[in-house]
C-alpha cells in the first residue's frame, strides 16, 4: 500500500516495556482494525476527567491532534469501548482523529507549523494597517508614523504633512463606473509613490484622499516643491478601460518646525489647508492661522443656518429678465438673501456652498420655491396683457438628488396656484452630470408637469454637446464672465456668439446674465441673444415691481444701445 505522509512508517512507534511483543496493527504500517487512518476520538477540548480515547494499548501512549496539530503532545490511558463511545457522544459531530506515534516527535513539522502561524499573523497585521485597493498604508498607520516622526526627528529638521483630495472624483465614478474609479485610485497611488523619495510616506487616508509624510525638510519651500511635483505627476491623463481619465487635485500643506507639535493638530491643519485649496483645481495651499478662523466661521454659520428658517431670516429678491428684441419684461429670477443677525445681509455666494455641503439647502430651497411661486402668482394675476411672467429659480445639486423633489414641486404648485409652464428651474452643468441617468429621469418627470429647465452659468463647467442632446433642456444661460469680457474685442465676443448660435441650432432659448453696459447690450442684440438680465436693466428688487406688470416697460431697445444712452429708470416696488 502507499504510505500517507501523515501515517507513521513501521518502527516509528515506541511502545511501553510492558507492551506485548507483537506490535499492534499500526506498527505494521496500517491503521488498527475498525479505524480509518486513525481512531475517531473526542475533541481535544474534552475535560481532563474524560480524555479523548485512542486505540487500545497495553500502556500509556502519546497522541497528536490532526490536522490542527500545533506540536503539543497528550499522554493518554487506554479506555474500554464503552468509555470511548461515551466520550465521543459528549462532543457530538466534532470528532478528531489521533495518530499513535509513541514518543516520536516531528520537530520539523512543528517548526513549519509555527512558521505558518507567524506568516499568518504578519499578513493579518499588514491587512489591518494597509489599504486593500492601493496597497498603501491606511489612515491609522499614517497617523502612527507621523507621530513617531514628530518624536524622533533630528534637531533643526522640519517635516510636512500633505493632504491630497481628488477633485470631482464622484463624477468619475458616476461617469465611467466604480470599477474604473477603483483603477484610477490604484493608478494615482502608484504615481504618488513614483514621484516621492524612498524616505517619504504615501498613504490613503480616505475615499479619494491621500496623505504624504515628508521628513528631513530644510524649509517650507521644500514642501511646496513636493506639492508641485505631485500636481505635475497627476496631470497626465490615466489611460484606463479605453478612456483617458483626467484627474485634478487640491493639496493642503502643514509644516512642523518645533518639537512640541501635536500630531492631531498637524493633520488638522493640513486638512484645513486642503479645504481652502479645494475647488480651484490643481492648486495647493500652505496652512495659515487665518484659515482656522474661516473654519470657526463656517461652524458658526452652520449653527445659524439651522435656525435661520425658523427665525424668518431669509428673503427673496427678484431681478427682471428682458426680451432683447421687444424690451418687454418677460420674467424674473428669484435670488435668495440671508439677513444674518450679526453679519447683515449676505448674498448666496457667502452661505449657499455651506448649505449645500451640510444639507440645509434642501429645506431652504423648498422655502424659496414656495415663497417665489406665491409672490409671482399674485403679480401674474395683476398683469393686464403680454406673455405670462416667467419665474426662474435656482435648483442646487443637493436638491436635484433629493428623492422627494418632484412630489414636493407638484404639491407647492397646487397650493400656490402657480402655472408650471411659467416655472423655469436653473441647474448648473456640474449638477447635470451627477448620476446622469437619475438626473434625466427627474428632469423628464418635471417636464411632464410643464416645468422648463435651464442650464445656468453655461460655459464654466462641463460643457458638452452630448448631454445637451440627452437632457430635456429648454434654456441656456451664458455665464457672466463671458458677458463681462464683451467690452473688449476679439475672442470673448467670438465665444458668446458661438454659444448663441449653438443654442439656437438646438432650439434652445439663450439668456445673457450680468448685462451692465450699453456696449454689452448692443453686442448681444447683434448676435441674436433672446433675453438679458443685469444691473443695466435693474438691480434685484425686494418685491415684484409694479412696472413688471407693464409689458412695455422698456419699450424698443434701439435707443438704449448707444454708449451715451442713460440707464433705464429704477423700477418701483410693491409689497410682496
Amino acid at each position: 500500500m502507499r504510505w500517507s505522509p501523515w501515517w507513521p512508517r513501521p518502527g516509528a512507534i515506541s511502545w511501553p516495556s510492558s507492551a506485548s511483543p507483537s506490535p499492534p496493527a499500526a506498527a505494521r504500517g496500517r491503521p488498527p482494525r475498525g479505524t480509518s487512518r486513525g481512531v475517531p476520538v473526542a475533541s481535544p477540548r474534552h475535560p481532563p476527567s474524560a480524555p479523548p480515547s485512542t486505540v487500545p494499548s497495553p500502556g500509556p501512549v502519546l497522541a497528536i491532534s490532526w490536522p490542527e496539530w500545533d506540536g503539543s503532545l497528550v499522554l493518554e490511558q487506554p479506555r474500554t469501548t464503552s468509555e470511548r463511545n461515551s466520550g465521543a457522544q459528549t462532543e457530538g459531530a466534532r470528532v478528531r482523529k489521533y495518530l499513535v506515534i509513541g514518543d516520536h516527535i516531528d520537530k520539523g513539522r512543528r517548526e513549519r507549523s509555527r512558521m505558518r502561524v507567524r506568516a499568518l499573523r504578519n499578513r493579518l497585521e499588514h491587512e489591518a494597517s494597509h489599504d486593500a485597493l492601493t496597497g498603501l498604508p491606511n489612515r491609522g498607520l499614517f497617523v502612527e508614523r507621523t507621530e513617531q516622526a514628530l518624536e524622533c526627528r533630528p534637531d533643526g529638521s522640519m517635516l510636512a504633512v500633505l493632504f491630497i483630495d481628488l477633485d470631482d472624483f464622484k463624477a468619475i465614478n458616476d461617469g465611467v463606473g466604480h470599477e474604473v474609479g477603483d483603477r484610477v485610485l490604484a493608478s494615482v497611488a502608484a504615481r504618488l509613490q513614483e514621484c516621492l523619495s524612498p524616505t517619504d510616506l504615501a498613504a490613503r487616508v480616505g475615499g479619494d484622499e491621500f496623505g504624504l509624510l515628508i521628513e528631513g525638510l530644510s524649509g517650507q519651500a521644500d514642501a511646496e516643491g513636493v506639492a508641485r511635483r505631485v500636481i505635475e505627476c497627476l496631470t497626465t491623463p490615466f489611460p484606463i478601460g479605453g478612456e483617458e481619465i483626467v484627474v485634478r487635485c487640491s493639496i493642503g500643506i502643514a509644516v512642523s518646525a518645533s518639537a512640541g507639535d501635536d500630531v492631531d493638530e498637524l493633520l488638522g491643519n493640513a486638512d484645513v489647508a486642503m479645504y481652502d485649496a479645494k475647488g480651484q483645481g490643481d492648486r495647493y495651499e500652505v496652512f495659515e492661522p487665518r484659515m482656522m478662523e474661516q473654519v470657526v466661521k463656517r461652524h458658526e454659520y452652520d449653527a445659524a443656518l439651522r435656525q435661520a428658517l425658523e427665525r424668518h431670516q431669509f428673503s427673496v429678491k427678484y431681478q427682471p429678465m428682458v426680451d432683447l428684441d421687444s424690451g418687454e419684461v418677460v420674467g424674473v429670477e428669484a435670488l435668495l438673501r440671508w439677513d444674518h443677525p450679526e453679519q447683515g445681509v449676505l448674498s448666496p455666494g457667502e452661505f449657499i456652498p455651506l448649505a449645500e455641503e451640510t444639507g440645509h439647502i434642501v429645506p431652504i430651497g423648498q422655502w424659496v420655491l414656495e415663497e417665489a411661486c406665491g409672490q409671482v402668482a399674485r403679480a401674474q394675476r395683476l398683469r393686464p396683457r403680454g406673455r405670462p411672467l416667467v419665474l426662474s429659480v435656482n435648483l442646487s445639486t443637493r436638491q436635484l438628488q433629493h428623492a422627494g423633489l418632484v412630489a414636493e414641486i407638484v404639491d407647492l404648485l397646487d397650493r400656490t396656484g402657480f402655472d408650471p409652464h411659467n416655472l423655469l428651474l436653473e441647474i448648473t452643468e456640474s449638477a447635470l452630470i451627477e448620476d446622469t441617468d437619475e438626473t434625466i429621469a427627474i428632469l423628464t418627470a418635471l417636464k411632464a408637469l410643464g416645468v422648463r429647465v435651464a442650464i445656468d452659468d453655461f460655459g464654466t463647467g462641463y460643457s458638452s454637446l452630448s448631454y445637451l442632446r440627452l437632457l430635456p433642456v429648454d434654456v441656456l444661460k451664458i455665464a457672466q464672465p463671458f458677458i463681462d469680457a464683451l467690452a473688449t474685442d476679439g475672442e470673448p465676443e467670438i465665444f458668446v456668439d458661438a454659444i448663441v448660435h449653438m443654442g439656437h441650432t438646438l432650439n434652445l432659448e439663450v439668456v445673457a446674465e450680468g448685462v451692465e453696459t450699453p456696449e454689452q447690450l448692443a453686442a448681444l442684440r447683434r448676435m441674436g441673444c433672446n433675453i438679458g438680465q443685469g444691473f443695466y436693466f435693474s438691480r434685484p428688487l425686494d418685491g415684484v415691481a409694479t412696472t413688471l406688470i407693464d409689458p412695455e416697460r422698456f419699450g424698443p431697445l434701439d435707443d438704449l444701445v448707444e454708449p451715451s444712452a442713460p440707464a433705464p429708470a429704477p423700477l418701483a416696488l410693491v409689497a410682496g
